[in-house]
């Protein structure tokens, strides 16, 4: 267990880490996920040793670590760019933690052949890392960092020099590691599809606050603030009102109200109504929409093509796009300026209270 108790950390007079408390299981892949500037590496380096936090505790399998240097805590960070030696060859590289313990050298042999099939890099042992690309630097870099068996490691970025297609593989083959060693991993990244595919739990920081934290697919799916769901995807979204008799109107544009079943949503006088592009579907045909169904018409003003998906985008007002993501079998024959209708069901939909709109 893994538990981090109301840190707080201070540059100066400005506050990057706020108060924020977290706890995970051992057998858990944590992705921290936000901007820049959000305070997410802060909170990596602190778990790491390498800050200092002004309050606050770290405790790993309840032992205090927050005043250990790196060398004393049971941590090992893998850092953006690999920070491997230039001057030693992979082999040594790998071994450097090992050695450091002082462990016997039948023992450091032994870890060091496991990490090196483990991670397919067996075959490089001889070489330095100018001899290798960045994926297998990147490879290296994990090796070492597993090597001397820490009851957590801490990956800041790791796949951000890598191509696209390398960057996948690299995740895939992590994840896979992680469930395989069931070492707890701590993932520092500002990239959504990477924070979601990767993680088993997902935190989404922003100014030095944690805002959520669960199951990633329950985060994208119920997120607690507008805020939280804008930063994890497009999302369309348009003013809700409580008319005096109780009735929920969707303002779509100005002078234009159209009644929306809140179902068992509640909200006082005003809200956010939010709704994911695979939420919407777009139709040509005219006529009234099925029961539980809202629908409005608008003018399809762009699409975008993506293989099996297109997105699609139509304006709803004057200052409003929404976007649709749909499959391309069912945009056949669209094309920009055509009248459709904008349709979403109930299910689709969040409601935003005006007191958490925002966040708050």
């Amino acid at each position: 267990m893994i538990e981090i108790k109301n840190i707080t950390k201070r540059f100066d007079s400005e506050t990057v880490v706020d108060n924020l408390s977290l706890a995970m299981d051992s057998n858990e892949f944590l992705a921290l996920l936000g901007p820049s500037g959000c305070g997410k590496t802060t909170l990596l380096r602190i778990i790491a040793g390498i800050e200092t936090p002004d309050e606050g505790q770290i405790l790993v399998d309840g032992k205090d670590i927050t005043h250990l240097p790196p060398h004393s805590r049971p941590t090992n960070m893998m850092f953006q760019s690999y920070a491997l030696f230039p001057h030693l060859t992979v082999e040594k590289n790998i071994l450097f933690g090992l050695r450091l313990k002082k462990l016997p050298k039948a023992q450091q042999h032994a870890k060091l052949e496991e990490m090196l099939e483990m991670l397919h890099v067996k075959e490089l042992r001889k070489r330095y890392p100018h001899q290798i690309s960045g994926g297998q630097k990147q490879r290296v870099a994990l090796a070492r960092a597993l090597a001397c068996e820490p009851a957590v490691l801490l990956l800041d970025e790791p796949f951000t020099a890598l191509d696209r297609q390398l960057r996948e593989h690299t995740r895939e083959e992590i994840k896979a590691l992680q469930q395989q060693l069931q070492t707890p991993f701590i993932i520092v990244t500002h990239d959504q599809e990477e924070a979601m595919g990767i993680s088993s739990k997902m935190g989404v920081m922003m100014h030095g606050d944690l805002l959520q934290v669960g199951p990633p697919e329950e985060i994208y799916r119920q997120p607690n603030s507008l805020r939280v769901a804008n930063f994890l995807g497009k999302v369309n979204a348009l003013p809700l009102h409580r008319s005096p008799d109780g009735e929920a109107w969707l303002s779509v544009a100005p002078e234009f109200s159209i009644p929306m079943h809140a179902g068992e949503q509640t909200f006082n006088d005003t809200a956010t109504l939010a709704i994911r592009p695979e939420g919407i579907s777009l139709s040509t045909v005219a006529g009234g929409d099925a029961e539980g169904i809202t629908g409005f018409e608008s003018t399809v003003s762009d699409i975008q093509f993506a293989g099996a998906r297109v997105k699609v985008k139509v304006q709803v007002s004057d200052a409003l796009e929404w976007e649709a993501d749909m499959s391309s079998d069912a945009i056949t024959g669209m094309t920009p300026g055509e009248k459709v209708r904008v349709c979403f069901g109930r299910n689709a939909c969040q409601l935003f209270p005006a007191s958490t709109s925002t966040g708050g």
